[in-house]
């Protein structure tokens, strides 16, 4: 086994009892042999982004360390999304959990299907502030995440009582 990397995930869902299936999502990925759940952002309520009419989001985003691979990382949230009822029929369109690997220890990585850090993650609220909460001095591309966080002000997200983690 390799030495564990820390790793950032978003998540984020809109249909559904959502706070229960983010709790649920983290619950599969901490039982994961390789994984250990460390740390959750709060939880924000945050208004649907993209071109398809739909209600708000539950966004969050929660510090991982693992020791598998990131396309192995990959493949055990894409299995955590489908066990939770993830049907990807529409982009952007509403869903019950969305898990993003945003950040994977210190280095890029680009794979066919897995680009880290995330190629948008910049130019959204309902990541960066979440993350600077977790990860605020953390360099991006010259910038802190705090940094880029802090552009998104007037965004309309809404900070929740909710929590993942105990």
């Amino acid at each position: 086994m390799t030495d564990p990397v820390i790793a950032y995930l978003g998540l984020g869902g809109n249909v559904g009892p959502v706070a229960e299936t983010m709790r649920t999502a983290l619950d599969r990925i901490d039982n994961d042999y390789a994984c250990r759940v460390m740390t959750a952002s709060s939880v924000y309520r945050t208004p649907p982004w993209g071109p398809v009419a739909q209600d708000w989001y539950l966004n969050a985003c929660v510090k991982i360390a693992t020791s598998l691979s990131a396309t192995s990382l990959l493949e055990l949230v894409l299995a955590t999304e489908r066990s939770l009822g993830r049907v990807r029929e529409q982009r952007w369109g509403p869903r019950t959990i969305d898990i993003d690997i945003l950040l994977y220890g210190d280095e890029p990585v680009r794979h066919k299907n897995l680009t880290i850090p995330h190629p948008r993650m910049k130019e959204r609220a309902f990541v960066m502030v979440p993350l600077a909460e977790l990860a605020g001095g953390r360099l991006l591309d010259g910038r802190t995440i705090s940094e880029y966080a802090s552009g998104f002000e007037n965004e309309g997200l809404e900070k929740t009582e909710i929590r993942l983690t105990a």
